[in-house]
């Protein structure tokens, strides 16, 4: 009986929070702290060097605000590359100083002369990878063996990329099929449906702990008319870093409060603040080089005195005679041989525009359209 007395005096309580939980509806807010200074700088191999710093913000955000007066210091292998060369107006430290491969950098910042923060990373050696074009598979896939060879001690995962061209100007990441077993499952899903001899997609990228790599591998791997494949081997910051904030784009607070709510953390390697400061490098692959002389012409066609974008043009491939027409955004893409090809570009109250161009890889090409006008 006593027992029973207990059990009801842990239960009860338990039953009324959980069913005054149930009744709250969540507004969309999000707890406010007091702002903190945010660095955000991924050093890539043979680029010009950023560091982006801004005060910390609401999660819902899209913009934060930026700290333009900031102290910055870089050493590169222990020596300083010197100040900034620009300031952009969203806080990003711009650098004419190109980050080299198998380097250590220290960061140092001083805010409002009373707030420090440090970092340090290292940029791997760049390894040598190589991509063989397999051949087209269902769906318009693209099939590739990637070898990747045994990776730095710098590097703690392997990020593998396929990217097709947008309708924005950007380009878009969709799932990439792999039936490796050296890739890491955590955002991948089973798809029957993919092409054959695979089994699972893995939703924007491909990602292989380099523990896996005990020597040169060779995975293949299949993506819908990707134009680049992009590999990047990442430091450990980075790795910790990208698969978190992976996670928090899935995170749902309609879904998930309030009983499953788990703030998911991002880790930060910035002693005295957040956010990141860490080394890639970057390997890409031009997808038009290795798949049997097929490119992709894909770009947005504008007004070229208002520069809206025009929907309902028509693009003709006078070689073949095929005709394509822009979407709502102005954007159009199209398969092609390389080689010469000649563009006739129309639509109702714009000048017909011609365009002769040999085309020897993928290309982005945005088109301009001038208006009839009376004198024309």
């Amino acid at each position: 009986m006593e027992r029973l007395k207990l059990l009801v005096q842990i239960i009860f309580p338990v039953i009324c929070l959980c069913s005054f939980f149930s009744c709250i509806d969540y507004n969309g807010g999000f707890p406010v702290t007091d702002p903190i200074p945010v660095v955000n700088s991924m050093l890539n191999a043979d680029s010009a060097l950023s560091i982006n710093i801004t005060w910390s913000g609401n999660p819902g955000a899209t913009s934060f605000a930026p700290i333009k007066d900031a102290q910055v210091e870089v050493l590169e292998n222990g020596v300083s590359i010197g100040s900034a060369d620009s300031i952009g107006t969203d806080g990003t430290y711009f650098y004419n100083h190109i980050v080299k491969s198998n380097s250590t950098y220290d960061l140092s910042v001083v805010v409002d002369n009373t707030i420090y923060l440090s970092s340090q990373t290292s940029i791997p050696a760049i390894s040598s990878f190589s991509a063989e074009w397999i051949g087209k598979a269902s769906w318009g896939t693209e099939v590739f063996d990637l070898t990747i060879p045994k990776p730095a001690n710098e590097v703690s995962a392997v990020y593998i990329f396929c990217y097709l061209p947008g309708n924005d100007g950007t380009f878009d990441n969709y799932g990439i099929y792999c039936a490796s077993p050296l890739c890491d499952a955590f955002n991948r899903v089973n798809d029957t449906s993919g092409p054959d001899g695979f089994t699972f997609i893995y939703d924007e990228f491909i990602r292989i702990p380099a523990d896996a790599l005990l020597n040169e591998e060779t995975i293949r791997i299949a993506s819908y008319k990707p134009v680049e494949i992009i590999v990047m081997e990442v430091t450990e910051e980075f790795d910790y870093y990208y698969k978190a904030a992976f996670w928090q784009g899935y995170y749902d607070p309609q879904q998930q409060l309030p009983f499953t709510w788990e703030a998911i953390h991002l880790p930060t390697n910035i002693k005295g603040g957040a956010g990141i400061f860490a080394g890639t490098t970057t390997t890409v692959f031009d997808v038009s080089e290795y798949t049997d002389n097929q490119i992709m012409i894909y770009g947005i066609v504008s007004d070229a005195q208002s520069k809206e974008a025009l929907s309902g043009v028509a693009i003709l491939n006078t070689n073949n005679q095929n005709s394509y027409i822009t979407d709502v955004n102005g954007y159009y893409s199209f398969d092609s041989l390389k080689g010469e090809l000649q563009l006739e570009i129309s639509r109702e109250g714009y000048q017909t525009k011609i365009i002769k161009q040999d085309f020897r890889s993928s290309t982005w090409l945005d088109i301009e359209l001038e208006r009839i006008t009376n004198e024309s």
